[in-house]
């Protein structure tokens, strides 16, 4: 240090509470400092963020796509980590138990019915004469007159409905312009709606992409939707058309959905 220094004049370095909150503060500020390096990481990260559109995912589902890639990882690796624990550790199973004896005490109740069955007079029954036919009678046929006809058992009747529904004996027709809430649920004005007899996971990759190809399909047009059937919480199952093609059984041939009662 030099002559014209005062001694108080370095302080050291920080420790404890100082130093965090030091740190803490160059960690905020560093945009500020350091711009020109933030100006490149921030692109950056924008770009591997938004790197699932370009498989066709929306920019405002990519959150969506990430925490189902999220779930399905952990999903497996609990799978896989199960499926050793099951390997490693043997399988414990409870020996059984013996059979134990109850004694239970006699009602009084049923010691007064078996006093009483004693004390009864002894009733002797004769044998019947042998001449005597105690066969018995078959019973007088009923005579049916001719004039009534006999009535013709009708054919049991087949049961058309696939899924547990309550079915609709005449079908109700919406129609419109379509929002897409997934894959599997679509709204018609104030109408909710299942497509009716498919299924897809909506948070899987095929449900991300089936409801990019629903939302091209159905710009600008009118969708006409039948509904055939409402499930228990009343809610309606359809099956939709846009320009005359079949909105479910497109689902379907593009391997987008499950077939589960659409034939």
């Amino acid at each position: 240090m030099g002559k014209n220094n005062r001694k108080d004049a370095f302080i050291g370095p920080l420790k404890g509470w100082a130093k965090f909150f030091h740190r803490l503060f160059l960690f905020i500020t560093y945009p500020v400092r350091k711009p020109k390096i933030w100006l490149l990481i921030v692109p950056v990260l924008a770009i591997l963020y938004l790197a699932p559109t370009f498989r066709g995912i929306k920019p405002a589902e990519v959150h969506l796509w990430y925490w189902g890639m999220i779930q399905q990882n952990i999903s497996k690796i609990s799978a896989a980590f199960n499926e050793q624990t099951q390997k490693i550790l043997p399988q414990i199973q409870p020996a059984p138990k013996a059979p134990q004896m109850i004694d239970l005490p006699v009602k009084e109740s049923r010691r007064k019915v078996f006093e009483r069955a004693k004390s009864a007079p002894v009733v002797v029954v004769e044998a019947a004469p042998a001449e005597v036919n105690l066969a018995p009678r078959p019973a007088p046929r009923r005579q049916v007159s001719e004039e009534v006809e006999q009535p013709k058992l009708q054919p049991a009747a087949q049961k058309t409905n696939k899924l547990d529904l309550n079915y609709l004996d005449e079908p109700k027709t919406v129609s419109g312009v379509a929002r897409f809430l997934n894959a599997n649920e679509l709204q018609i004005d104030n109408t909710y709606m299942f497509l009716y007899g498919i299924y897809v996971d909506p948070k899987s990759d095929k449900g991300f992409y089936a409801l990019n190809f629903l939302d091209k399909l159905v710009k600008g047009k009118t969708v006409v939707c039948t509904i055939n059937a409402y499930t228990h919480q009343s809610i309606a199952t359809a099956v939709c058309t846009v320009n005359g093609e079949n909105i479910n059984r497109l689902l379907v041939d593009k391997g987008y959905s499950r077939n589960v009662a659409l034939d």
